[in-house]
């Protein structure tokens, strides 16, 4: 997570480095912050003619009509793995498990987070 961050930052600079105005500079991370803010709220607390209040059962119909399993959202690694796994086997002839490497990127998010 430290290199990612520190990547992030360096690739931020560069790109700041670019932009004269500093005004503009400040509107433009406040504008950034208020998207990521108002993005946040609205997935976390959805209205309740929201589509994302319907977004789970969407999502399994769609994996149900492929013979893949459904997506439980009380393990979302273990379901998104049990997902792409099958879907490899169904669709491919590689043998591969993704199962430790989709636990380790949902363990970092959840540590970002």
């Amino acid at each position: 997570m430290e290199i990612l961050g520190k990547e992030v930052e360096y690739n931020w600079r560069l790109f700041f480095d670019q932009i004269l105005n500093s005004s503009y500079k400040k509107e433009f991370v406040t504008k950034i912050a208020d998207g990521a803010v108002r993005s946040y709220e609205y997935f976390k607390n959805p209205p309740k003619n929201s589509p994302i209040n319907q977004l789970p059962i969407i999502i399994n119909g769609f994996l149900m009509t492929y013979r893949l399993p459904a997506f439980d959202v009380n393990s979302p690694a273990k379901s998104v793995s049990a997902v792409i796994n099958k879907g490899i086997k169904l669709f491919s002839t590689a043998k591969i498990d993704v199962a430790p490497f989709i636990e380790q990127a949902y363990a970092a998010v959840i540590e970002a987070l």
